[in-house]
């Protein structure tokens, strides 16, 4: 099992959560891997949610620190 760090932030919502999907498309993480992204758009939070949820995907942790949000995804 690995671990996939991406930095989203500085990109407006919704292009973090389209990347995230991007990549889960892509197989760019394998079934297993953890993907952490940080991302300071406004809505990141709750649109990682929805992906998660939509994908059937495990929302490990969620850090919110001011307006930066760290999430970890099991895949």
């Amino acid at each position: 099992m690995a671990t996939v760090k991406k930095d989203l932030r500085g990109l407006r919502c919704p292009v973090p959560s389209l990347k995230v999907n991007a990549m889960l498309a892509n197989k760019e993480i394998q079934a297993g891997d953890l993907l952490e992204i940080t991302a300071d758009c406004p809505s990141f939070l709750e649109d990682i949610k929805q992906v998660c949820a939509t994908r059937k995907l495990q929302l490990v942790k969620a850090l919110v620190e001011g307006n930066v949000k760290t999430v970890t995804i099991k895949v």
